[in-house]
Formats: C-alpha cells, sequence, structure tokens
C-alpha cells in the first residue's frame, strides 16, 4: 500500500498474513514418503523460528539474531523484532492427548509475546530529499573522520583553507587593480598625444618677441617639467606592472601548494574508508564462522 502526502515523502505499507502450522510428531502420526519430508521440514521451520524468539527474548542480549536459518524466519523477520505491528493468535486443545502441545504452544506465545517490535511509519523520499539525507550522513562521517584525526593536522588544513581564500581574493582585487592601472596608462597616453598636437600647432602659429614660442626658455623648460612628470608617471605604473605579475605568479605557486595539500588529504580519507569497508567484511566473516561453529557445537551436544 502506498500512500503519497507530499511531493517530498511517500509512505510505503505492508501485510504479511503467516498460518504457522503445529508441530509434526512422526511417531504419533505413522507418516511415510513425501508426507513424513513435509513433517521434517515444518518442524525444521518450527525449530528456527523458536531459535530467533529465543535469541530476541535472551536477557543476556545478542549481537546476531539467525533470521537466515529458514524462509520462514527471513519472512518474519520485521515482525519479530523489526518495524512492524505483530499480532499472534495461539490455537490450543481442551483434549487430555493434546496436553503436551498445548503447553508447548503457551510457553511457545508467551515467549513470544515479550518481543519488543520498533514500529514506525516507512516513507520512501524523492531525489532532492535524498540528496539532501546523503549531505547529512557524508557530514556525520566528516565529523567522525576528524574526531580520529590529529586535531593539529586538522588545524593545519584549515589554516592552509583559510590562506588560500585570501590568496584568490588578494589575485582577483590585484588583477583588477592592474587592469584599472593599465586603463588608466592608456587614458593618459592618449592625452599626451593628442597636449603634443596641440603644442604643435601653438608653435606653429604663434611667434613672441620675434621668435617662436617653442624657441623661448619659458616654453622649453615647461615642455621639459612635463615631460619628466610624464617619464616619472610611466616608471611608476611599470614598476606597478611589474609588482603585480610577480605577487600573480606567486599566488599561482601558493594555489598550487594549497591544493596538493588537499588531494593529499583526499587520499587519506578515501584509504581510512578502504579499511573501514575490510573491517566490516572481516566483522562479517567472523559472524558466517560463529553461526557455522554454534551449529557444529549443537550437532555434537546432539549426537552426545
Amino acid at each position: 500500500m502506498i500512500c503519497v502526502e507530499d511531493s517530498s515523502k511517500i509512505k510505503v505499507g505492508k501485510l504479511n498474513l503467516v498460518d504457522l502450522a503445529g508441530s509434526e510428531r512422526i511417531k504419533s502420526n505413522d507418516v511415510t514418503g513425501k508426507q513424513m519430508e513435509e513433517c521434517k521440514k515444518i518442524n525444521k521451520s518450527l525449530s528456527a523460528l523458536g531459535r530467533v524468539i529465543f535469541a530476541l527474548t535472551d536477557i543476556k542480549g545478542r549481537s546476531h539474531i539467525p533470521y537466515r536459518d529458514s524462509k520462514l524466519t527471513r519472512l518474519l523477520e520485521d515482525s519479530l523484532g523489526g518495524n512492524c505491528k505483530t499480532t499472534m493468535m495461539a490455537m490450543i486443545s481442551p483434549s487430555k492427548d493434546s496436553f503436551s502441545e498445548t503447553l508447548s504452544t503457551l510457553l511457545f506465545a508467551k515467549r513470544a509475546k515479550t518481543i519488543k517490535n520498533q514500529a514506525k511509519v516507512n516513507e520512501d523520499l524523492n531525489n532532492k530529499t535524498l540528496i539532501k539525507k546523503y549531505e547529512l550522513e557524508l557530514k556525520k562521517l566528516r565529523e567522525e573522520l576528524n574526531k580520529h584525526m590529529d586535531p593539529s593536522k586538522n588545524y593545519l588544513l584549515i589554516q592552509l583553507e583559510d590562506k588560500k581564500n585570501q590568496a584568490e581574493n588578494e589575485k582577483m582585487s590585484a588583477l583588477s587593480a592592474l587592469d584599472e592601472a593599465g586603463r588608466k596608462f592608456l587614458q593618459e597616453r592618449e592625452e599626451k598625444k593628442i597636449l603634443e598636437k596641440k603644442i604643435l600647432m601653438m608653435n606653429s602659429q604663434m611667434i613672441s618677441g620675434g621668435q617662436k614660442i617653442e624657441e623661448t626658455q619659458v616654453f622649453k623648460k615647461a615642455l621639459e617639467n612635463q615631460q619628466n612628470n610624464l617619464m616619472k608617471e610611466f616608471d611608476k605604473k611599470i614598476q606597478e606592472f611589474t609588482k603585480d605579475k610577480i605577487n600573480e605568479a606567486q599566488d599561482k605557486k601558493q594555489i598550487e601548494k594549497f591544493r596538493n595539500l588537499l588531494l593529499k588529504q583526499r587520499d587519506i580519507m578515501i584509504a581510512l574508508t578502504s579499511k573501514l569497508n575490510e573491517r566490516d567484511d572481516t566483522i562479517e566473516s567472523l559472524h558466517e564462522e560463529l553461526e557455522e561453529l554454534d551449529k557444529i557445537n549443537k550437532l555434537i551436544i546432539y549426537k552426545i
């Protein structure tokens, strides 16, 4: 059953109805052939169900529940200690001949009654909500990784990131200042050309005391001062341009250094993740070996 509440959440529900057969005693029923094989399978499934219920209600608590011992327990995994509301009905008989089976059924129901499920609403999220969920999980994993890392290295990484951001900001401001200086320099050069043309036109038209104005000492001195000022300004702009170029090269080297450090940090995180995966695989294999040892021990005890 699927119920859509909004665009980000989808509620999903399922209903399992299971009819558990009673135990079949081969000696009392005198069955043979296929019926005998069917009785064996029923008893095997009920035994696996009893082991699961015993593990769930064990006072000491168990980390592993043998749900995979049979298809029945695998199907009832959510109903036994999982995310489902479970209702169990025990069928008993008042007959004296069925006293032992009635007693075992009541004990079975009593033990099953002590199982505690944690029922909650099942919700499937859309792509955007899943992305946010994965981002939160990644954030938590990064926080856990930072806890296990050396605090001095983590602090150094933060400092390097701050320096990188600062260097990028300084680079952008230097480039903008350089562009502005170049624009002003071109503008002043054009103004200089226009001024020189005007001076030449005035020299050709004006004469002062029988002399051309460009030949007078006042004009020569003013022209010389103007040229000196322009040369000083030009040298200053060239020095600023050269300095900005040097700073830009240094910023590139610093950024490359920061990038290499971040790549090393990423490789460390990948290596740690692979080690965690290997550890999980080892734990899973050990659980499987423990299950095999438990089965062997039970067979040995049974033979004894």
